[in-house]
């Protein structure tokens, strides 16, 4: 992060942060920013809600009375108009923000700090490295899930029988390789979307989207064995991803490999699809 340089408004004013990549996604508005170490902003209000995830260094802020910091695992719940001011630690801070309509907010002024927001924030940070955009409607399903807090789902549990969560895994398995749409799965088995995505990764530990590209590139990986004469660009379509650079994404997260360099191991006899090591988006092997 050091090796972000600074920029500065016409009037000499330093900016407070840098947007390292920007995804819009539905009426989602998502960043993934760095403000610099040591930065102030004063009094200031937002048109728009939003929720802050902190996933690196320190970021202090003065609202309603109260001062409060911004740490790795916490998150801040932020309705339009909350007048508030900034303090920025000497590492500067990193996070994830996700910006909504002040109308469609669902939430108060509020922090929180639990594990299940540390691995939702990771989650989202790869879908929007991954995707850009591409897999919208799995960056949609995480960006419903965090906007509204678990204290509140507008009257829908999370809870509903788990021979349900084993069905819609075979769903995705299944029609990996078809569009699916998380609200469409959630309208198919009778629950609300946030209910389903959260009973998802409570079962799973990962989100119906992770689940559902880590089945896609099973599907690559046996193609690229088995099919020969299938160009890259076919191999992902029918595998079920938008195009090749999106396959390629993908691929390399989990495997370490581009497509190309898959194709010829296994052509050369040194590695079989079954060799083929699969790698979590945080780096760790699943397995071979």
């Amino acid at each position: 992060m050091s090796r972000i340089r600074r920029q500065f408004h016409p009037d000499g004013r330093p900016f407070a942060a840098h947007a390292l990549r920007h995804v819009a996604v539905g009426g989602w508005q998502v960043y993934e920013k760095f403000y610099f170490p040591d930065g102030t902003m004063p009094w200031h209000t937002h048109d728009d809600a939003n929720v802050t995830f902190f996933l690196w260094g320190s970021l202090e802020e003065c609202a309603n009375g109260r001062t409060m910091r911004g740490e790795p695992g916490r998150v801040l719940y932020k309705p339009a108009g909350v007048r508030h001011r900034n303090q920025v630690g000497p590492n500067g801070a990193h996070v994830l923000e996700i910006k909504l309509g002040a109308a469609n907010a669902q939430f108060d002024y509020r922090w929180r700090h639990t594990e299940g927001d540390a691995d939702l924030a990771r989650s989202l940070l790869r879908a929007i490295r991954l995707d850009a955009g591409s897999d919208s409607p799995w960056i949609d399903e995480l960006c419903t899930v965090a906007t509204i807090p678990r204290s509140g789902e507008g009257g829908h549990t999370a809870d509903f029988a788990e021979s349900w969560i084993g069905q819609v895994a075979e769903l995705l398995r299944e029609e990996c390789t078809l569009p699916i749409r998380h609200q469409d799965v959630a309208r198919r088995f009778g629950v609300h979307p946030v209910s389903l995505a959260r009973a998802f990764r409570r079962t799973f530990r990962c989100s119906m989207g992770e689940y559902l590209r880590q089945r896609r590139v099973e599907v690559a990986v046996r193609a690229l064995a088995t099919r020969d004469g299938d160009s890259l660009a076919d191999v992902a379509i029918e595998s079920g991803f938008s195009d090749q650079s999106h396959l390629t994404r993908a691929l390399k997260c989990r495997t370490g490999l581009t497509p190309g360099e898959l194709r010829v191991l296994m052509r050369s006899g040194r590695a079989t699809q079954n060799d083929v090591p699969v790698v979590r988006g945080d780096g760790a092997f699943i397995g071979t």
